[in-house]
């Protein structure tokens, strides 16, 4: 048998959309406000990806049904952030992320925590942590009712009397058609209540030993370039964008010939590698571009870090204030002297 259309076809065809996100209560908008007064939207959906990564996933029994555990869908006792995630995430720029987060920060709901992360001889510095506290969330999770605002107690109308008590006329000749249902039936469903729902549960074995022992063997590490490493907890997968240590050591021993005229150090070639996206071949075009600079580059990791950053193209030099067609022109001062002394 079919289900029963709702007489609206747009309802229905949203019946076919599986939707998945982050979950908003309205209470926030109340609570995480701007100097105005007005809600800021984008520090509550900052706040809702947060709490989603510190929700726990539940570990279920396979043949009881109960739960067992509960998991977590980070690798470490905090959640690993950084603001040109969130930037790249909601296109918004690192400037706005960071004052959202200052604010959820003001408001005591989190806490950034700043730590240096050591893999092998490469130390990576200022690796950003976001710490919740959950009781605090939960004060402006819950919605209390303000008597103020909620308006005036109605009393209820005679009418709706008049249809409560149809409405139990109606159950009374249902039940008389159905005599053997006991409670809770339906038109298509006669199984009585208690047969249906209350099932003896005198015969559930004990929980399995690998229900009871959940290894976490198989959970990797930290990753250098400031990303976060998850676990696959759902049906939609996002692509690790993460740079694993051997890669990251093998890229490193392979760019040291590219930047010998340099002399940089290890964690600076890494870095320069993460900039670049873990783009050898970037990195050695962003080289040959240096070696061509007719001016001295003082800092040059933070110029190779910007070009790798980009699309490793030279930008022509334009003097301030003249067109891109500007050129100099080469005068001989001794020669202009001669001829103005002639004119004397």
């Amino acid at each position: 048998m079919g289900i029963r259309s709702s007489g609206c076809d747009a309802v229905d065809a949203m019946r076919n959309i599986n939707f998945s996100g982050n979950i908003v209560p309205m209470s926030w908008y109340k609570k995480i406000l701007r100097e105005n007064g007005k809600p800021d939207h984008f520090a509550v959906t900052l706040l809702s990806d947060i709490v989603y990564w510190y929700r726990p996933t539940e570990v279920r029994d396979p043949v009881s049904g109960y739960v067992v555990s509960l998991q977590k869908k980070f690798d470490g006792d905090l959640l690993q952030k950084s603001y040109d995630q969130y930037a790249n995430q909601y296109g918004e720029s690192k400037r706005t992320v960071k004052a959202a987060l200052d604010r959820l920060e003001e408001l005591g709901l989190i806490k950034k925590v700043f730590r240096d992360l050591k893999i092998s001889s490469t130390l990576i510095p200022n690796i950003m942590y976001i710490q919740i506290f959950p009781e605090k969330i939960d004060e402006i999770t819950m919605e209390v009712v303000d008597d103020e605002t909620s308006g005036p107690m109605v009393q209820k109308s005679e009418n709706e009397d008049i249809n409560n008590e149809c409405n139990e006329n109606e159950n009374e000749e249902e039940s008389s058609v159905y005599p053997d249902s006991v409670g809770g039936h339906t038109k298509f469903c006669t199984t009585p209540y208690k047969t249906l729902y209350d099932l003896p549960q005198n015969n559930v074995p004990p929980l399995t030993k690998e229900c009871r022992d959940i290894l976490q063997n198989d959970v990797g590490g930290l990753t250098p370039d400031c990303e976060t490493y998850t676990k696959n907890t759902t049906e939609i997968t996002t692509k690790n964008t993460t740079t694993p240590t051997t890669v990251l050591s093998d890229a490193v021993g392979c760019l040291r010939e590219t930047f010998a005229f340099l002399n940089l150090a290890d964690k600076d070639i890494a870095t320069i590698f993460t900039a670049s996206r873990n783009n050898i071949e970037k990195c050695k075009r962003a080289a040959e571009l240096l070696k061509q600079q007719s001016n001295t580059i003082r800092n040059p990791v933070g110029w190779l870090i910007t070009m790798v950053g980009g699309d490793c193209q030279q930008t022509p030099y334009t003097p301030k204030g003249k067109s891109p067609g500007y050129c100099t022109r080469d005068i001989n001062f001794e020669e202009l002297e001669q001829e103005l002394l002639t004119y004397t």
